[in-house]
């Protein structure tokens, strides 16, 4: 069961996207994997970045979804910070044009309220 509670529009299948960096606990992506593969996916979609094809969040999530071959549901990262108000071209055109892209998509997830970036799995860290 996927959560969405800002009901943003669903990409279904998110499998193949680069993840922001490798699985750093191979354990916890066996672990996660063998529960989708009993229960399928639970909780937040990935936020990835649709024109990159590129996933923020849920390195070891996307990987154990692909070791379980299940679907893997995820939501634009453009969309997300439209429907709190955020307009990520705006904002990186402006005030954080001297930074890259993905230090931008940094900057602004992390101004997302904190029950949205508990909500849809958002840890930057």
């Amino acid at each position: 069961m996927t959560t969405n509670p800002l009901g943003l529009p669903l990409i279904d299948d998110v499998a193949g996207y680069a993840p922001r960096h490798e699985v750093t606990d191979p354990d916890k992506a066996d672990d996660l994997a063998k529960d989708m593969a009993a229960r399928g996916w639970q909780g937040a979609p990935l936020v990835v970045h649709r024109d990159y094809v590129q996933a923020l969040t849920g390195v070891h999530r996307l990987a154990a979804a692909e070791e379980a071959e299940i679907a893997v549901p995820g939501v634009d990262v453009e969309e997300l910070l439209a429907a709190c108000d955020i307009d990520l071209w705006e904002r990186r055109d402006s005030d954080l044009a001297d930074l890259d892209l993905d230090e931008v998509l940094e900057t602004l997830l992390a101004e997302l309220p904190a029950d949205v970036q508990t909500a849809y799995g958002i840890d930057l860290r």
